[in-house]
């Protein structure tokens, strides 16, 4: 994958969470604007989903809230100040600052978003917010040209984050349009919450609860209470078993094969976020009835034509916008598949049959069809194609970013393992204004040499904090799982 990358500015509680079929609800939605303070607890908490499972967990709780799994969804705008004040009640002991590449310090707490176009000082990783009551609060300026987009929030403690996320701390995160900001009259009527059509954004998280494979040094085959013990853990999950064939699995806002509606010849919006920790989904909706067009991923605005699309790829981390339009009543299901399309590996894949329902409902004697978008959403200058720019300063300048490994605390960048923050080690010194081209590529290592080769490579997908990055090549001549000349902020990598 080749892309470039610039910035033009530079105690026990319980969740009831619907069963199988029911229809998807609305995340809790808290808004910050106009300097509010969002209180976040990080503490014990407990979470049940219907039918299928009870556990105990590490959990937000939002302004005296019960646990939260998924987080709330928090709502910010350009122009104004947002401030996440995060207490950290857990009970354990302190981390002081450590961020080696393995497991440790459960209860250390850092919250991390994705999407949002602030100064890494604000969205900081390098904070750590200590057990026993320690606090930080994470105050976001939001420029007044922030794009409106799907994001999404979570614990990134390094040495903790898989157990954290896994545990489902995480949650929705939407950028709402500047006041001054006008999108066509097609997407409008996508994107408003006054919608009759509208569908709940919609957080996909998995839960795994049984290792996968027998590799037990392979850290994303492991279970989560697996995770848990590879450190001093003093939240079990004395979890109870309702349904003892389902412990690999996806939820949406909470639910287990929750149901969609749209309305037939209504073309609808379905903004997605995927929370998981290491896996991939590739997501099929199982009519020949409905039509999808990609309108949006990682919180940007595609430029036209919008893509059909047949499946609808997801990496850790990704979030798309996707229009769906049924010409059929019925009830389908949608499915993920870890052979179907494109797929950066089969091994970080994952099979459900019944991921989502989408029902479709008849268009009333009255009603309204509604037809795809065909309108291109203006983007602000920060996000301007950087398709034909002149690379780096004096001459073309290219960074190569190769992930290699892939055991336990074995991850590194082009054969050096994370040496810890602080520790004076970079892979790469970029200047701001400056335009640079990244090679990104990823040498995995080889888990069955009988296999089909290169999809049983593990994949480790890119990430890049604060900026997104445009794609030049992605190798993917359908665009369903990378778009040449898409802006991403997680994409994932072929072989080097």
């Amino acid at each position: 994958m080749v892309s470039r990358s610039g910035r033009r500015a530079a105690a026990m509680l319980t969740m009831a969470v619907a069963a199988s079929g029911a229809a998807l609800r609305e995340l809790p939605t808290l808004d910050c604007t106009d300097g509010r303070v969002i209180d976040i607890e990080v503490k014990k908490g407990g979470a049940v989903i219907e039918d299928l499972l009870e556990f105990d967990t590490r959990a937000y709780h939002f302004e005296g809230s019960d646990a939260a799994v998924p987080g709330h969804t928090i709502k910010m705008h350009p122009g104004t100040t947002c401030t996440l004040r995060v207490t950290n009640n857990l009970q354990g002991v302190a981390c002081n600052g450590q961020h080696s590449n393995d497991f440790h310090c459960p209860d250390t707490h850092t919250l991390h978003t994705h999407g949002l176009h602030v100064s890494p000082t604000e969205d900081n990783i390098d904070t750590h917010i200590e057990p026993n009551g320690g606090t930080h609060d994470y105050v976001y300026h939001m420029p007044s040209d922030h794009l409106m987009g799907t994001h999404w929030y979570h614990a990134h403690h390094h040495g903790s984050t898989a157990m954290q996320v896994g545990s489902g701390m995480a949650g929705i995160l939407l950028v709402e349009p500047a006041a001054d900001y006008e999108l066509p009259a097609s997407l409008q009527e996508l994107y408003s919450d006054d919608d009759v059509h509208r569908v709940p954004p919609m957080m996909f998280f998995h839960h795994q609860f049984t290792n996968f494979g027998n590799d037990q040094t392979i850290f994303f085959w492991l279970s989560q209470q697996e995770l848990l013990s590879q450190t001093e853990n003093n939240v079990p999950m004395n979890e109870v078993w309702l349904d003892t064939q389902l412990d690999d699995f996806y939820t949406v806002n909470g639910q287990y094969n929750p149901r969609v509606t749209v309305t037939q010849n209504v073309a609808t919006l379905l903004r997605m976020v995927h929370g998981g920790g290491s896996k991939h989904i590739t997501l099929t909706v199982n009519s020949a009835a409905c039509s999808l067009k990609l309108i949006a991923r990682d919180g940007v605005f595609h430029s036209l034509p919008y893509l059909d699309l047949e499946t609808i790829h997801f990496q850790s981390g990704t979030r798309a916008d996707v229009a769906i339009l049924c010409t059929q009543t019925g009830v389908f299901s949608v499915s993920s598949s870890s052979t179907v399309g494109l797929q950066p590996s089969t091994i970080n894949g994952h099979d459900q049959s019944d991921v989502f329902e989408v029902e479709v409902v008849a268009l009333p004697a009255n009603g309204v069809a509604r037809a795809m978008p065909t309108s291109e959403a203006p983007l602000p200058s920060y996000l301007s194609s950087l398709m034909n720019d002149d690379v780096g300063v004096g001459g073309q300048e290219v960074s190569v970013i190769d992930f290699t490994g892939g055991l336990r605390g074995g991850w590194g960048i082009n054969g050096v393992p994370f040496p810890g923050f602080g520790a004076g080690e970079y892979v790469e010194t970029f200047c701001v204004d400056t335009t640079y081209e990244m090679q990104i590529g990823n040498q995995g290592f080889p888990l069955n040499t009988q296999g089909p080769g290169m999809s049983m490579i593990p994949r480790h997908p890119y990430h890049q904090h604060v900026n997104h990055f445009q794609i030049i090549d992605g190798g993917d001549p359908s665009g369903s799982v990378m778009r040449d000349g898409e802006w991403r902020d997680v994409a994932p990598t072929l072989d080097s």
